[in-house]
């Protein structure tokens, strides 16, 4: 669920942020740059299309009683 609960959901994540209906999943250029021109004859591919959250270990700190 990651920052959904707070409504902060990951940017291209299926499962918990899925796009709108007929719409690509991804990061576009052209929502984010002012003046964006794509061409007519080739749509628009996203700069990040696929969930970009990775890590290969991850540790937390538990807290003790006396801390």
């Amino acid at each position: 669920m990651h920052l959904k609960s707070i409504g902060l959901p990951l940017a291209v994540d299926p499962l918990y942020n899925p796009p709108p209906p007929g719409k690509i999943p991804g990061i576009f250029l052209s929502h984010h740059k002012r003046d964006y021109r794509g061409t007519a004859s080739e749509l628009e591919r996203p700069l990040i299309g696929r969930l970009s959250l990775h890590a290969e270990k991850i540790q937390f700190a538990i807290p003790t009683a006396g801390n």
